[in-house]
């Protein structure tokens, strides 16, 4: 595996939020209510269909301008990749918060649009540390159907193949895979980490 390093902006936030424990230094921002899938262990997927509801950029600049020197923005929905505006987000909070760790949490759906989002992201912001994290909840016909939707395990894989190629080439991506355990899939979960491994 690749070894990689925080950024210097990372070090002076930690060692910031030590020095002022008052201030905020992680959010987790729902950037829209959208997905396309039926999760079985979802909480809200019904209340995600009827209509969309997303803050602004300019609504997101008003909350990055009160986080003076934020560690972590993790961006999650719905599924975030639907939002078209996406990879501004990180930029704003840069821009204002001094951001310095940037997750993306995904269901990978939509392999090609993540992947030039995300490229996009990286190379605009070189001094934050991205991961993105794909979710994996089963092998093939178990993540489907826990997923609700036919074909999302394979293209959840095409999207970790397509970022661990990106991650290749920058220093400041990482990429991950994480498992919802439910009553649906916790027996198998020793085969599903085993094969993500």
């Amino acid at each position: 595996l690749q070894k990689k390093k925080l950024s210097q902006r990372a070090y002076k936030n930690l060692l910031y939020g030590l020095l002022h424990p008052n201030t905020p230094s992680y959010l987790i921002l729902y950037v829209n209510n959208i997905c396309q899938l039926r999760c079985d262990m979802c909480f809200y997927w019904d209340s995600m269909q009827v209509k969309t509801i997303q803050l602004s950029t300019d609504e997101i600049e008003k909350i990055s301008k009160s986080f003076p020197n934020l560690f972590q923005l993790t961006l999650t929905g719905g599924e975030p990749t639907l939002r078209k505006d996406l990879p501004r987000i990180p930029e704003i909070f840069s821009k204002n918060s001094n951001l310095s760790k940037c997750t993306l949490v995904t269901n990978g759906m939509l392999y090609e649009r993540i992947n030039n989002q995300i490229t996009e992201m990286v190379e605009r912001n070189p001094e934050i540390d991205f991961r993105i994290s794909i979710s994996i909840d089963g092998i093939d016909e178990l993540h489907d159907k826990i997923r609700g939707v036919k074909g999302s395990y394979k293209n959840a894989i095409k999207t970790a193949e397509l970022l661990f190629k990106l991650r290749e080439k920058k220093h400041n991506l990482w990429v991950d895979m994480n498992t919802t355990i439910s009553k649906y899939n916790y027996k198998e979960f020793k085969d599903i980490h085993s094969y993500i491994l």
